[in-house]
């Protein structure tokens, strides 16, 4: 034991020398009855006597310690007997002193409300009090069930702190498993002792009994009564007579909604945070405020992470946030109610698992609606944090679901007419090797190049990358630009590589080789596609003979010819186009 600690009790000693004295114990802070504090007083001297009398890390004084740790379980004063356990080095001590240490370190963690049993603390063999209080303290009073009867007369035997300090915890556990012959048992022995029938908790657990026994008039008369007061219990009492209420009908759902939204704050942690917050969420759904009651959810999984409550808040928001997208993305909602929802939820859930498909539909809605910026920013948010999510090892992250977003984001910019930016967020490159992405990615790399005038980039992509769709930016673009022959081999690559050709390609395919002079090429086409002799334009190329490359024209009506072609050229082209989605 440290010196300052024997310091320390050896001046507690002379005080209560003094204070015994005097008669006067008001100052001591503990809360024992007055006609015992004789004897507490007398019994603590010599304890603390016994200790500084033995030799600094003694087995005396190991011994003296436990003793005096003892003493404060007896008289339930936890930090006072934690202490005196922390004089010890528990490796010097016997087989036999050191199972001593280790009980009595459990019993004094679990005597008190709220307390949990130490971590890796093994607490079976401790008897059937001890295995019913550990299981009570972790929030599993069901565990406990099997131990109850014994549990209770075991308590018989102890001190009377500490069997008013776990009765009532036993009697809890005992209306929870609906044990009722032995919570009458217990209840019977409360009703005797003074300091613990008149409080808020009996009266709360009083109020559960009558309630589920359907004396509903007892219940509330018990509720009210233990709600009077400022403990956890009298919230938990508060909270029961609003459920009651709107059971009942005698509250209106908007009634029993104001109470739980003021309620909210009457109380931090524990069971009564939990219960109000999961109240709030219910009242919530019921009324159609479903967002607020994601955001309540949100509060109970960050406020109890790892418990059942947390575990439940996380499947029963997940529900929630599902079809609240769903219907946003079928437009049940607004777009600005969609929107301003989805800023709340994501501020909330942007790490969960199954949060990133629910907010693809926002975006796809978005993109729908002509808001294409907000849209690339939605997907690129959703790349970002799922990335950040699987370097902190928080979820698995597939390399296909973050490359679909980045094309996504490319899309979104691209509609915009955004094509820089798109270009910009393509330059990396796909994660994955997934042929349907890659293929999509080249062909978005190809019509961005296109548009910005990339050309030369274009055409030097690597063949392997040459999807129809690549092959098919490719020829428009050196149609564009007036190179004939470059556009005559694309669309026959095209051609050749996808076995089919839309009419707006095989037009360009046409009129190229027709100023190339390559008439074989136009006849193929020709009857490739019959339903061009309906157009103006093969008419227009049959009135000019084929000739030679570089041969002038001999009639000035084949040049209007070709020039009505290319005006038709563009109606048709825009309109196949169109519908190509291109």
């Amino acid at each position: 034991m440290s010196v300052s600690l024997r310091a320390i009790l050896a001046g507690l000693l002379s005080v209560s020398a003094a204070t015994a004295a005097s008669g006067d114990v008001s100052d001591m802070g503990y809360s024992l009855e007055a006609r015992e504090t004789a004897d507490f007083l007398k019994d603590r001297r010599q304890l603390l006597e016994e200790m500084l009398a033995a030799d600094p890390e003694s087995p005396e004084e190991r011994r003296a310690l436990l003793d005096l740790a003892s003493f404060y379980l007896a008289h339930v004063m936890v930090p006072e007997g934690l202490s005196a356990l922390d004089g010890i080095d528990r490796e010097a001590l016997g087989v036999g002193e050191r199972a001593r240490f280790d009980r009595l370190r459990m019993q004094l963690r679990l005597v008190v409300e709220g307390a949990a049993p130490p971590q890796g603390m093994e607490v079976g063999g401790a008897g059937a009090l001890w295995t019913a209080i550990a299981a009570i303290r972790r929030g599993e009073s069901r565990a406990a069930a099997p131990v109850l009867q014994r549990a209770y007369f075991d308590l018989s035997s102890y001190p009377r702190q500490i069997e008013e300090a776990l009765l009532l915890d036993l009697f809890a556990a005992t209306i929870a498993n609906a044990q009722w012959q032995l919570a009458g048992t217990m209840a019977s022995q409360i009703e005797t002792i003074g300091a613990l029938r008149s409080t808020p908790r009996f009266e709360y657990l009083m109020g559960q009994v009558s309630e589920q026994s359907g004396d509903l008039v007892a219940a509330f008369d018990r509720y009210e009564r233990a709600s009077r007061g400022e403990t956890a219990d009298a919230h938990l009492a508060r909270l029961a007579l609003v459920r009651m209420g709107r059971s009942t009908e005698t509250l209106s759902p908007e009634e029993g909604l104001d109470l739980l939204d003021v309620m909210q704050g009457l109380w931090k942690g524990g069971e009564p945070e939990r219960a109000t917050l999961r109240m709030l969420a219910q009242a919530q759904v019921e009324a159609n405020r479903t967002v607020d009651a994601i955001e309540t959810y949100a509060r109970i999984r960050d406020r109890f992470p790892g418990t059942e409550a947390a575990a439940e808040a996380r499947q029963l928001s997940g529900t929630l946030i599902r079809d609240w997208y769903e219907l946003g993305a079928e437009e049940e909602l607004g777009l600005a109610e969609f929107f301003a929802g989805h800023r709340r939820i994501a501020a909330r859930y942007r790490f969960e698992p199954s949060f990133s498909e629910s907010a693809e539909l926002f975006a796809e809605r978005l993109v729908r609606g002509g808001v294409t910026g907000a849209a690339a920013d939605e997907y690129r948010a959703l790349r970002e944090h799922m990335t950040a999510a699987g370097e902190l090892d928080l979820f698995d992250v597939d390399a296909v679901t973050l490359d679909r977003l980045l094309l996504n984001e490319a899309e979104a910019l691209m509609r915009g007419g955004r094509f820089s930016e798109a270009e910009s967020v393509l330059s990396g490159g796909l994660l994955s090797g997934d042929p349907d992405l890659r293929a999509r990615f080249g062909t978005m790399s190809a019509e961005v190049l296109s548009e910005t005038g990339g050309t030369e980039r274009l055409v030097a992509m690597e063949r392997d990358s040459r999807s129809p769709g690549v092959l098919r930016i490719l020829a428009r673009a050196h149609y564009q630009s007036g190179d004939w022959d470059a556009a005559r081999s694309g669309y026959l690559e095209l051609w050749d590589a996808d076995g089919d050709l839309a009419q707006s390609d095989a037009i360009e395919l046409m009129l190229a080789a027709h100023r190339l002079g390559d008439a074989a090429t136009v006849e193929r086409v020709a009857g490739a596609f019959p339903e061009l002799e309906a157009t103006k334009i093969l008419a227009g190329i049959n009135e000019d003979a084929p000739r030679p490359p570089g041969t002038p024209l001999r009639r000035q009506h084949a040049v209007d010819a070709l020039e009505s072609a290319d005006r038709m050229l563009q109606q048709v082209t825009g309109e196949t186009r169109d519908d190509e989605g291109t």
